[in-house]
């Protein structure tokens, strides 16, 4: 994975790769990345064991193709189709789609959530968790936190989370879920 890449010019001849990340000491407060690449390819017509799973996320991610669909390896809950769908990593206790938290002000929560490359997601609410409305084409922002990097901050947040706003949350109380597509 490559990302957060800013062109070096550094005295010298230039040395492969002629570039440094954002995270590098060399870096000055107002350099932010300005090339940002994130993925796995993954050609989901090949499925040779026919478990579900791709061969090629298989293989990348629990190194082999005997683990199915229905196992959970990392025991967080989720089978390995369900972190497949999420964009997750399936060996990951700690890398799973949840909600990362919820905020609300007056008649609008707002939802946040990590996103994963690639991935749309969905959102249902229900105000007594058993009947729940889905949200018809949620309109899901993204912000980076990166943008804050300054000169003294060397702890960097998670480069990007995802959300949603509820405009409608006038009740006295509102359940959220998501979902991958």
């Amino acid at each position: 994975m490559v990302a957060s890449l800013v062109s070096a010019s550094l005295s010298g001849p230039p040395t492969f790769p002629n570039f440094y990340t954002i995270f590098s000491a060399i870096a000055s407060s107002n350099q932010f990345p300005i090339l940002d690449l994130e993925g796995t390819v993954v050609r989901t017509n090949r499925d040779s064991d026919a478990d579900g799973l791709p061969d090629d996320w298989e293989n990348f991610h629990l190194g082999s193709l005997v683990n199915n669909a229905t196992n959970d390896l990392d025991g967080d809950g989720f089978n390995n189709l369900a972190e497949y769908q999420a964009g997750t990593i399936a060996t990951s206790s700690t890398d799973a789609l949840r909600l990362l938290s919820i905020e609300r002000t007056a008649d609008v929560a707002e939802v946040h959530l990590a996103p994963a490359p690639s991935r749309q997601y969905s959102v249902s609410w229900s105000e007594d968790m058993e009947n729940w409305q889905t949200v018809t084409n949620p309109a899901i922002y993204y912000s980076s936190a990166w943008l804050e990097k300054t000169a003294t901050n060397l702890v960097y947040p998670s480069p990007v989370h995802a959300g949603w706003r509820d405009t409608n949350a006038a009740g006295p109380q509102r359940f959220y879920r998501i979902g991958a597509q």
